[in-house]
C-alpha cells in the first residue's frame, strides 16, 4: 500500500480556503492571477458596492432604535379586531361546552 502524498496548500488571500499549490483557481471564490491573487496579498479587494464597507459613521444602536422601535403602534381599529376575535372564540367554546354537557 502506497503512503498518502501529502498534498502541498495555501490559504486563498481572499476567501480563506486552502488551495492546492499549482491551482489555476481557488474552488471556493474563483480567484486567479488574473484578478489579483499572490502569494503576498492580504486584503480582499474585490468590487464591493457602497454601503457594505467599513463605514466609521454607522451606528448601529442608532439604528436598531430607528428601524426596530420597542413600543410599536398599534391602530385602535387593530387592538378592538383582537378583542372581537377573542370574544367570539370565548362565545363560541361556551356554547360547545353548554352542548356537550346538555346536548339537545
Amino acid at each position: 500500500m502506497k503512503p498518502k502524498r501529502r498534498r502541498e496548500t495555501f490559504v486563498c488571500p481572499h476567501c480563506g480556503a486552502e488551495v492546492p499549490l499549482g491551482a489555476l483557481s481557488c474552488k471556493e471564490c474563483g480567484s486567479d492571477a488574473e484578478t489579483g491573487w499572490a502569494q503576498d496579498a492580504d486584503v480582499w479587494e474585490a468590487g464591493i458596492p457602497a454601503g457594505y464597507g467599513s463605514d466609521d459613521d454607522f451606528d448601529y444602536d442608532e439604528f436598531v432604535a430607528r428601524e426596530l422601535p420597542e413600543s410599536a403602534t398599534v391602530s385602535s381599529g387593530a387592538i378592538l379586531r383582537r378583542w372581537a376575535w377573542r370574544i367570539t372564540v370565548l362565545f363560541l367554546c361556551l356554547a360547545l361546552l353548554r352542548y356537550l354537557w346538555h346536548p339537545l
